[in-house]
């Protein structure tokens, strides 16, 4: 089993299954595969550190998509922002399939 820094592994607790670790480029990562997409979570070794945040779109080719560098330790508002990416990202691949616009019927 990978030994983690106390930020990781609280941030992993945190946000629970589906995230799993990944070692992306000689790091361990918090990481989440949706499939055409990935997220890559990256820094946050203490409760200090800055996170970065990385969208992968992962169909065709290898490319990042979305980026989110720098951010606060702060575990609400990066699972807040990650429910928000997983939800746009689901809604994109859903929007490749059928061809069409989908509305959040608003």
């Amino acid at each position: 089993m990978v030994k983690l820094s106390k930020g990781k592994q609280q941030l992993l607790n945190y946000l629970g299954q589906p995230y799993c670790i990944k070692q992306i480029d000689l790091e361990d990562c918090v990481y989440l595969d949706m499939g055409e997409y990935d997220i890559e979570i990256s820094g946050g070794r203490t409760t200090y550190s800055k996170v970065d945040i990385y969208v992968w779109r992962t169909k065709d080719r290898l490319e990042i998509v979305e980026r989110h560098q720098d951010l606060k330790y702060d575990l609400l508002s990066i699972k807040a922002m990650l429910d928000d990416i997983r939800t746009r990202y689901s809604l994109q691949g859903v929007k490749e399939i059928v061809g069409e616009e989908v509305s959040y019927g608003l």
